[in-house]
């Protein structure tokens, strides 16, 4: 995500010729878009710090360079970052997706930034006992970068409407399920929460969201093999009554009751 949101504008710079582009001036007054990149890294999960320390070296040729050639050659620097990322992606997706048409890798490649753990963004509970493969379970940002954080990133109607597309088509079975089992706990006046912020404060001010949440149900046991068992799955119902307060009655119930 930090590598390609820049690259919308540098390709217009491109194509337009545009050297006086605020970017192309930024560029010539110094090299704080560049440590802004790498130090942006770093900070954001230690298994990136090798990475950023790659593109630090990639962008040193740079305090040697021209003030006025700093934007031609960053551009190509970028570029060659990006590239070589979207290669590497490439290899780690399964063979059915570097295989399926444009769209369908597009949308796999998407999901990698709208799909992640975000410590300050966390679902409602899940059951104890249960299995996940992170330390953190996966949430589906409402959109970026204004929803991509904090309390704003989990909304139930935006998440089931995109859960088909960015979880099952792409195989992130695993993911899809969390995002089910969340969501069903914290249901409550029959509703699935619009703004779930964790449970704790969740708003339920979207009557369609529980229909989304129902569909996404019917299509994770369409597409994922032996999908029907997650219909035997249990939840951590956070609101066992209408009037019940956060934290005060947990409760293990079935996914659909």
């Amino acid at each position: 995500m930090f590598i390609s949101g820049l690259l919308p504008y540098l390709n217009n710079i491109r194509f337009d010729n545009d050297l006086g582009h605020p970017i192309c001036q930024n560029l010539r007054d110094g090299l704080w878009l560049c440590d802004y990149i790498y130090h942006r890294l770093s900070k954001h999960n230690p298994m990136l710090t090798e990475i950023a320390r790659i593109i630090r070296i990639l962008f040193l040729p740079l305090h040697e360079v021209p003030y006025d050639l700093r934007p031609c050659y960053f551009e190509a620097l970028f570029s060659l970052i990006y590239e070589t990322t979207l290669e590497q992606l490439m290899k780690k997706l399964s063979r059915p997706f570097v295989t399926a048409s444009i769209y369908v890798q597009s949308l796999a490649l998407s999901s990698v930034a709208f799909l992640g753990a975000v410590k300050n963004s966390k679902l409602a509970l899940l059951p104890d006992g249960y299995k996940i493969e992170d330390d953190l379970p996966s949430s589906l940002s409402a959109g970026l970068p204004h929803f991509s954080t904090g309390f704003w990133r989990n909304w139930g109607r935006d998440t089931f409407i995109a859960l088909p597309g960015c979880c099952l088509v792409t195989g992130r079975f695993q993911d899809a399920r969390n995002l089910i089992l969340s969501y069903g706990g914290a249901i409550r006046h029959g509703l699935i929460p619009n703004l779930l912020d964790g449970g704790y404060g969740a708003r339920y001010n979207a009557r369609d969201a529980v229909w989304f949440w129902l569909y996404a149900i019917v299509k994770y046991i369409e597409m994922v093999p032996q999908g029907v068992e997650i219909l035997k799955s249990k939840v951590l119902r956070i609101f066992i009554h209408d009037d019940t307060i956060y934290g005060h009655d947990l409760t293990v119930s079935k996914l659909i009751y």
